[in-house]
């Protein structure tokens, strides 16, 4: 557990600072996250884009220096989060150009795969490469953070069509306001429940192709798939 630490703390940093930019007037223009002010309203704007830009910086310099792992793993690592972090930049462009746009359902997809999943997709192949998983077993991990990701997105629309800000601890309704693309808006309500239900399936059964314990990784799919029920 302890060679996971620093790893997870790096991913940590990089969804940080992406939330404080996202939050920024010049993207989403947010005034809560996790029930408290944004960094921007809390602070300032500049201040804001400081703190993101510091978070993402720390969060390589934290890989490249645990020296718990060795040199060609934590090569892997920083490729690989860098390889993440900018398709989650990549998504936050691709979700801002769709505002007030009407998309097709896997033009949804393909700015949630980037935005959200891509980090999710780091963080399970993450692990497995830390404890030395073949092949087969990162493929079937990563297939399972894909979809893990693509779930997390999927609730998180709906949660804030069903939800109150004091509930989310974000601003609710945000989305259908700023004309976002989110899967309730190109199928509903209903149809988003039932997409859920299908990618949670495909998530488990990814897992159910390791030949090792994979308990808690099921019951993360599940916690996410009963976030809006």
């Amino acid at each position: 557990m302890d060679l996971l630490i620093q790893t997870a703390a790096a991913v940590e940093m990089i969804h940080t600072y992406s939330l404080i930019h996202d939050d920024l007037p010049s993207m989403d223009d947010d005034d809560l996250r996790r029930g408290r002010e944004t960094c921007h309203r809390k602070f300032d704007e500049s201040t804001a884009i400081l703190a993101g830009d510091a978070l993402q910086a720390k969060a390589f310099q934290t890989i490249a220096g645990d020296l718990g792992l060795d040199e060609s793993l934590r090569l892997k690592l920083i490729a690989g989060l860098g390889h993440a972090a900018s398709r989650m930049v990549t998504g936050q462009q691709l979700d801002l150009e769709a505002e007030g746009k009407e998309l097709a359902i896997d033009e949804v997809k393909n700015i949630h795969a980037n935005k959200t999943g891509a980090l999710i997709e780091f963080s399970v192949s993450a692990g497995a490469m830390i404890g030395h998983a073949d092949q087969n077993e990162l493929d079937a991990i990563e297939r399972y953070g894909q979809s893990l990701g693509l779930l997390f997105q999927i609730t998180d629309d709906l949660l804030d069509v069903t939800e109150t800000s004091e509930s989310l601890g974000k601003t609710a309704g945000k989305d259908a306001r700023s004309e976002k693309a989110t899967y309730p808006s190109v199928i509903g309500v209903e149809g988003t429940k039932n997409l859920a239900d299908a990618v949670h399936e495909t998530a488990v059964a990814a897992l159910r192709e390791l030949d090792h314990p994979h308990q808690i990784l099921t019951q993360i799919a599940e916690f996410i798939r009963n976030r809006q029920s």
